[in-house]
């Protein structure tokens, strides 16, 4: 796991910038970095090192001298590769060089042959061109910028900004759709002109002309759906290829641990490692809260308990988070409303202490219908309701108390009638956002291109393309393009990278993930039973209490902070802001969430993580 960077500029051979791009990633590969310039193409490297600690240095150049290669991630399935290619090409253990020859071999039909966690650039020599590609779902990040004079890469925005040619430019006309999804969709950005490369797709850029290409290699299907077999059997399927993954994800050269929540998915990652190795030192990880209603502490010691694993323990209070805080701000620069950013930086950190790889649950959720908006869609459809109707239940619900805590009743019950004045699927981003249609048009009340068609481009186009026909499989795949990507695994890469981490998810191999989307949508969500094929499978292997507890989610009490140790520097902000925005609006929410009328948590804590970019 690394940090990559580059660009291509003709007759500059300067490295100066090149080292300052490195030096800007260096929380993402503490233990080595290198360089290569030659012919205007400039490619540096931050090496974490995971796998054959001695010989794995970056940039790799092939045997012949026409690739060069600087990679971040993990080829899980390098060594079949291996084989494949010709073993005899190969000159170290790790899993780099199965770029250089498999591309020298496939060329651009590697990508799809990959089964890893990856983002890299190959810069071919014969055919003067670079070429990059990022993972199926996009747990590695790849961000890139092209102006008249060059072209640029990175994992992170920052080292862009270290180019010459790159200016730092804000893009003010993508602020509602921040505040509509909690995070910027791919492929846009916060600033002009700086792009991310979609998850599943690789890029072509022509040296001679500077033209980018940029293609899927990989899409999901849901076209074959497995109607017929028995849950048994699925189930059995299900376990082989959980069990394979984890074999692939324990390869490593360090030390290795799991995040433990005591949920579902973690409990069952530590479950099948201690099936697999049963006299394997395994370390779990967990990290704590002061108020009970976030804290999940008494399930994780039980599940590190049952499993024999050595567990360590953190907890979070304000005084954790005020002082973590300035840290994540200064590396995001791709800013996520995702509180859970901080308690999720936090784990990681405590997790370097003893570990530099940890196996992680993500995913499992998306795949399989774990949130509680998939039983919200069961039971009210997917069409919008007649305004009127909506608009009287959402007047009777404040009537209901306001309540802080973690998925609180009234919170619960608000934000789904707040939803269903809207048809899918922008039902399901308005659960998931900060914001709605109205409350943009009062937050941005001079943004003369307020409408859903452009707030919520991105999922109608996802919805379309599609190919599930159950309506709830098109909700799996929702999630899995837009959630997933843009919230879940870019809040995971930053805060394990801020620590030099490498968090590793047995549920987003590609052959879980392929082998999910072919099963009906009864087999992973039935009423309100959600993960039901995961669930079955682990009945008897994990305790009753850990299957059937409700999902919980990686919270943190943001709302009660807001009314207590943040609230001056939330006003702070607040009183800070800056056009487009209607200062008015935010310190209308400020006051409701101070008196406990509405709980605002969302749209304040969306509009706390971007002030100090704007």
């Amino acid at each position: 796991m690394c940090g990559i960077a580059g660009f291509f500029q003709r007759d500059h051979q300067d490295q100066s910038c090149l080292e300052r791009m490195a030096a800007a990633l260096a929380h993402r590969g503490p233990d080595a970095e290198g360089f290569f310039v030659e012919a205007g193409v400039h490619l540096a490297h931050r090496r974490l090192a995971i796998v054959d600690l001695e010989s794995g240095q970056q940039p790799m150049i092939s045997s012949n001298g026409n690739e060069v290669v600087v990679f971040n991630g993990e080829i899980f399935n390098h060594l079949e590769l291996r084989a494949e290619v010709g073993p005899n090409l190969f000159s170290t253990n790790s899993d780099t060089e199965i770029l250089l020859y498999g591309y020298q071999k496939w060329g651009h039909e590697l990508f799809n042959r990959l089964n890893g966690m990856f983002a890299f650039a190959i810069y071919d020599k014969a055919a003067h061109k670079l070429v990059l590609a990022r993972d199926r779902l996009g747990q590695k990040p790849l961000y890139y910028a092209k102006r008249s004079e060059g072209f640029t890469f990175a994992s992170e925005i920052k080292p862009l900004f270290k180019v010459p040619f790159i200016d730092k430019r804000l893009r003010v006309d993508v602020l509602p759709k921040y505040f509509a999804h909690e995070y910027i969709p791919v492929p846009q950005t916060l600033y002009e002109g700086v792009w991310k490369c979609p998850p599943g797709h690789w890029m072509s850029v022509d040296l001679n002309s500077l033209e980018v290409e940029i293609k899927p290699y990989w899409q999901t299907t849901y076209k074959n759906i497995q109607e017929h077999r028995s849950e048994a059997s699925l189930m059995e399927e299900l376990d082989a290829k959980l069990k394979a993954s984890l074999k692939y994800r324990m390869m490593a050269d360090v030390p290795l641990g799991v995040f433990l929540s005591g949920g579902l998915d973690s409990s069952t990652c530590l479950a099948l490692l201690r099936e697999m190795y049963p006299d394997r030192e395994l370390m779990s990880f967990s990290v704590n809260f002061e108020n009970k209603s976030f804290d999940e502490s008494s399930y994780s010691k039980l599940m590190a308990d049952r499993c024999r694993s050595l567990h360590h323990e953190s907890v979070l209070s304000p005084e954790t988070m005020l002082e973590v805080l300035p840290h994540i701000e200064t590396c995001m620069l791709d800013p996520i409303a995702d509180a859970s950013i901080i308690p999720t930086y936090l784990l990681c950190k405590h997790a370097r202490q003893f570990a530099k790889v940890a196996i992680g649950g993500d995913a499992a959720d998306e795949l399989l219908g774990g949130y509680p908006t998939f039983a919200a869609h069961a039971m009210f459809g997917h069409s919008a309701w007649s305004k009127p109707i909506q608009q009287l239940l959402l007047k009777l619900s404040q009537c209901l108390t306001t309540d802080m805590d973690n998925m609180s009743f009234d919170f619960k019950i608000k934000q789904t009638l707040k939803g269903l004045g809207y048809a899918n699927p922008v039902r399901n981003q308005v659960w998931l956002g900060a914001c709605d249609l109205m409350e943009l048009q009062a937050l941005f009340p001079d943004h003369r291109q307020l409408s859903l068609d452009l707030i919520y481009a991105e999922v109608l186009k996802y919805w379309q393309q599609c190919d599930a026909i159950d309506p709830m499989n098109k909700i799996n795949d929702l999630y899995l393009k837009t959630y997933l990507t843009d919230d879940i695994l870019t809040k995971v890469d930053r805060a394990s990278m801020m620590n030099s981490l490498e968090v590793r998810s047995p549920f987003l191999d590609v052959n879980v993930v392929e082998f999910i989307n072919t099963l009906p949508h009864h087999m992973k969500r039935r009423g309100q039973n959600g993960k039901r094929l995961l669930k079955n499978m682990m009945r008897g292997r994990l305790p009753n209490v850990i299957i059937d507890r409700p999902k919980k989610g990686f919270g943190m009490p943001i709302s009660h902070w807001f009314r207590g140790p943040l609230k001056d520097l939330l006003k702070a902000r607040i009183d800070a802001a800056p056009a487009p925005f209607s200062r008015s609006t935010l310190q209308h929410w400020f006051d409701e969430h101070q008196k406990g009328v509405v709980d605002r948590r969302k749209p304040l804590f969306a509009y706390f993580m971007l002030q100090p970019y704007l």
